[in-house]
């Protein structure tokens, strides 16, 4: 129940603000609008407001929302009202109106965040936990107790400020310059080499897959998946696993970086316990896609809770200091979500990213059962992707319209309504087809395991 109802005020907070966004600006450039509706579909609640007498509406399905205006081509005009009539605005007039629904998804995030920031985030500092062996971390010399202090000359304040630094960099390809303050205290450059890397590295787990984590693990296993490959190889709990084909392992992270790297491949397991030492044979099972399988075995590593505890912190800022990191992260947020989008659409970013309505249900459930903080940081994350959605310029979004106001401006007269009509099956398809790759994702993610 509190993931359908989080699902649902998420999307109906969004809309509103969005729909509103659209709403207001008409209002204040003395377009009349007809109708304000949230969600599609019968309505659930409506009632007549103003001397317009626009109508207010919830609607059955939470699924979007329109803000109907006057407009000639949509229905007959009386010639009094012709001059409030949307169509017969100035095109910088129509300009505004399409772009004030992202602006106010980007706002509210602003608006939100600072609220947030003021309030106090938990965070962990920027400490490295396990640096698995193997990964783009380890290679370039990260080690378990950096303490990490610049990325690329930006000061880094805790573990969300690294990750946000790594990633802006990582969808650019380039290589990052580092510095950190070592477990003995000295201060150390490192490089770390991405102008290389591989189309897979952006996908939901990169910071992992590059072997970047807060958390330390033993070498000890904790839970044990009934019935899994582990249990049935003979590993118990306790068990201390020291070496992999006669490889010694560092730590509890090490064991999982290298089960995921090997499905379906056999690993020759050295493992103590209570002094005794014996080798047992396993093959970890394959799961996920083809192409992009991973290796399971049934098993957690001991979490060090003592290392994580002490790795807490609350950051939080001051008034000014709150909305100046809240318009650093909308911005950062809104570059990634469209560079993301380029490198999926240009096959240099996994399509696995994708994620659609089942997702934000699933998330929303989570965050609002975490908390108002993380709910509310959820809210603001979502809205910014709205707001940069709709400027994508496809013709049935915000940015479509716009895109056709900017040829009207450079032509000198307005679009034919032929090809706006064209303009909209191309854009409902590529929708459709957005959504049902989405849709598709939802269900590989949260139903099949994938």
């Amino acid at each position: 129940m509190t993931t359908v109802l989080a699902f649902i005020f998420t999307l109906s907070i969004l809309i509103a603000v969005h729909e509103f966004g659209h709403f207001w600006i008409a209002k204040r450039n003395g377009i009349k609008v007809l109708r304000f509706a949230i969600g599609f579909g019968k309505p659930l609640w409506r009632k007549e407001i103003g001397a317009d007498k626009t109508e207010f509406a919830l609607c059955m399905l939470p699924l979007g929302g329109y803000v109907k205006m006057l407009d000639e081509r949509e229905a007959p005009v009386s010639a009094h009202e012709v001059h409030r009539a949307f169509n017969r605005q100035s095109v910088w007039v129509r300009m505004k109106v399409v772009l004030a629904g992202p602006a106010a998804n980007f706002l509210l995030a602003i608006v939100l965040y600072s609220f947030v920031m003021m309030s106090g985030v938990n965070d962990l500092s920027a400490k490295l936990g396990d640096v698995p062996l193997g990964t783009i971390a380890s290679e370039a010399g990260f080690k378990s107790g950096d303490q990490i202090q610049k990325v690329e000359n930006e000061e880094i304040n805790g573990w969300e400020s690294f990750r946000s630094a790594i990633l802006d960099h990582t969808v650019a390809g380039q290589d990052i310059n580092i510095e950190v303050v070592d477990a003995s205290g000295i201060k150390v450059n490192r490089v770390l080499k991405l102008s290389g890397a591989s189309a897979g590295t952006l996908d939901d787990r990169f910071f992992e897959r590059m072997g970047f984590s807060p958390l330390n693990f033993f070498r000890t296993i904790d839970v044990l998946l009934p019935g899994g490959v582990a249990e049935k190889a003979g590993l118990k709990v306790g068990d201390e696993i020291v070496a992999i084909n006669h490889a010694t392992i560092a730590s509890g992270s090490d064991l999982i970086n290298q089960v995921r790297n090997s499905p379906g491949r056999t690993l020759l397991f050295t493992v103590k316990n209570q002094n005794t030492e014996r080798e047992i044979t396993v093959i970890p099972a394959s799961v996920g896609k083809e192409g992009s399988q991973v290796g399971r075995l049934g098993v957690s590593p001991t979490l060090n809770t003592d290392s994580l505890r002490a790795k807490q912190m609350i950051v939080k800022y001051g008034p000014v200091d709150a909305v100046l990191q809240s318009l650093d992260k909308t911005w950062r947020l809104s570059k990634l979500s469209i560079v993301m989008m380029w490198k999926m659409l240009t096959g240099t970013a996994s399509l696995d990213n994708l994620g659609g309505t089942l997702t934000i249900a699933k998330v929303a459930g989570e965050a609002a059962s975490y908390g108002i903080i993380p709910f509310v940081e959820f809210l603001c994350f979502v809205s910014i992707g709205l707001g940069v959605l709709n400027l994508l310029p496809v013709p049935v979004l915000d940015g479509g319209h716009f895109m056709y106001y900017v040829a009207e401006v450079v032509k000198g007269s307005p679009v034919s309504i032929r090809t706006q009509e064209i303009g909209q099956y191309i854009g409902g398809a590529l929708l459709l087809t957005l959504m049902t790759f989405a849709l598709y994702n939802d269900i590989q993610r949260l139903f099949l395991n994938a």
